[in-house]
């Protein structure tokens, strides 16, 4: 096994140890612990206690540390910490944590990056969630943004992302005369909402650069979902003085898709 894998293993079979695990209970004073790696066995030593070697038994054995209490885990080998490969991996097949953090009147988890993700989750299955936000009462907050905007990756045009620019030129679509008068409906398609009749759709309109005044406002539009299709749609209901019948297709909208 290389040893990166192997200092990985060993790494995680030390986060999992009474010392570092993080337990439910108030901010603790930090103690350091310090432990050898074997390369060649991927076993590890504790040193530096009353009844451990003062330092590592072979040249070849690489020394890190952890701290316990407040700011629960932290390796502080220049070894380790310089390295280009994962410090920590922690892995679960079972229905259970791979790594349960808790912190007193602090932080559970932080993460800081210089240029990537400080935190960044991600399922490798369709039904799986890559991070998730709960707070202790339905009244709490869930998620709450310090500082910055958010950014959905990705979005553009017609993209199946979760707030996305429909173009009614790429969009299947239907006219009805009903009651009310003509009435367009422009079908989304998008995995976000697609035969989810409990989803929360929101779309406004997003007038083209360039469109020429035709004497017509924006159009009132409104969502709705079509069982029969599993597909939600944006209606148009043209004004009787909106006459001419290209105007529908001169509009863009702007979406976005919630699962309820």
């Amino acid at each position: 096994m290389h040893t990166t894998a192997r200092l990985r293993l060993a790494l995680a079979a030390l986060a999992a140890l009474p010392a570092v695990a993080a337990a439910p209970r108030a901010a603790a004073a930090q103690a350091k612990f310090f432990a050898c790696y074997v390369p060649t066995s991927g076993s590890t030593y504790r040193i530096k206690t009353a009844d451990t070697p003062p330092a590592c038994t072979k040249a070849s054995h690489v020394e890190f540390s952890w701290t316990d209490g407040a700011d629960a885990l932290r390796l502080g080998s220049p070894v380790l910490v310089n390295s280009s490969n994962t410090l920590l991996s922690l892995q679960n097949s079972g229905p259970g944590n791979a790594a349960t953090f808790q912190g007193g009147q602090g932080r559970g988890v932080y993460g800081l990056s210089n240029g990537s993700a400080g935190v960044h989750g991600n399922t490798p299955f369709g039904s799986g969630v890559g991070v998730r936000a709960e707070s202790g009462t339905a009244a709490g907050t869930a998620l709450e943004v310090v500082r910055g905007g958010i950014k959905v990756t990705g979005a553009g045009t017609m993209t199946p992302t979760a707030v996305f620019m429909a173009n009614p030129n790429q969009m299947q679509s239907e006219s009805n005369t009903t009651v009310g008068g003509l009435t367009y409906r422009f079908f989304i398609d998008n995995p976000h909402c697609n035969g989810n009749a409990n989803a929360f759709v929101f779309a406004t309109v997003r007038r083209n650069g360039g469109l020429p005044n035709l004497g017509v406002d924006y159009p009132a539009i409104s969502v709705g979902y079509d069982g029969g299709k599993g597909r939600w749609y944006i209606a148009y209901e043209p004004a009787a003085a909106e006459l001419v019948p290209d105007v529908p297709w001169m509009f863009n909208f702007n979406v976005m898709c919630i699962r309820g």
